[in-house]
């Protein structure tokens, strides 16, 4: 379940997808495909958050026309809003995940973590390092007997870890080679502004000097 203030900006960023208005109960849809069903919050809940936003100015319609609508200052608001939110989620999901993650039985915890690599990656921190800790890891190793039998125990958690390595390291690659895509489009666009601006002409005035760039 979202916290109020997190569903409020997904419930604004989704209208804000649908310029000429969404009803409620397709945002509903929308909030069901995207973040799951049982990540929403059931009508009693959901219709009052949007007539709380109303009230705030924030979203307008509803009532007789059905379609919620972005105001101006709702944009506004989303624009202002979401950074902070993002960067408190990226600084406080990954101590979450190593907190919680320590609850669990070591063979569990690196089930866990091998059945999610990449999708539980994250983002701005390096892969998968929000649920691999490192200190909890040791002190588990450290606390396997230095004895014969303990070897093929070992040797497994260290082939799995090794699984893990290769994941978030492809991951990782995937997430640059987005950046490197990204970068090339950038490239591509100001090759083509250059060429615009190769076609443009000095125009000259009556004094002899040269009036400003047109085509």
């Amino acid at each position: 379940m979202f916290p109020k203030s997190s569903l409020d900006l997904v419930i604004l960023s989704i209208i804000n997808e649908y310029p000429d208005g969404v009803k409620g109960y397709t945002l509903m849809k929308e909030l069901e495909k995207r973040f799951g069903e049982s990540s929403v919050p059931g009508p009693g809940t959901f219709y009052p958050r949007l007539k709380k936003l109303k009230e705030e100015k924030l979203v307008d319609g509803g009532e007789d026309d059905k379609l919620w609508r972005l105001t101006s200052s709702g944009k506004k608001h989303l624009q202002e809003e979401v950074p902070d939110i993002l960067k408190q989620s990226l600084d406080f999901m990954p101590q979450l995940y190593k907190f919680l993650m320590r609850a669990i039985p070591f063979g569990r915890r690196l089930d866990f973590i091998s059945s999610r690599v990449p999708e539980t990656a994250c983002h701005g921190c390096g892969p998968n390092s929000a649920l691999f800790d490192a200190e909890s890891f040791s002190r588990d190793i450290d606390d396997i007997p230095d004895e014969g039998k303990s070897i093929k125990r070992l040797q497994d958690i260290k082939a799995r870890l090794e699984h893990v390595k290769q994941e978030a390291e492809a991951q990782f690659k995937a997430q640059l080679a987005e950046i490197d895509g990204v970068m090339k489009s950038i490239d591509q666009k100001i090759a083509r502004c250059e060429a615009e601006k190769a076609s443009w002409r000095r125009i000259p005035i009556e004094d002899g000097s040269f009036g400003n760039k047109e085509k």
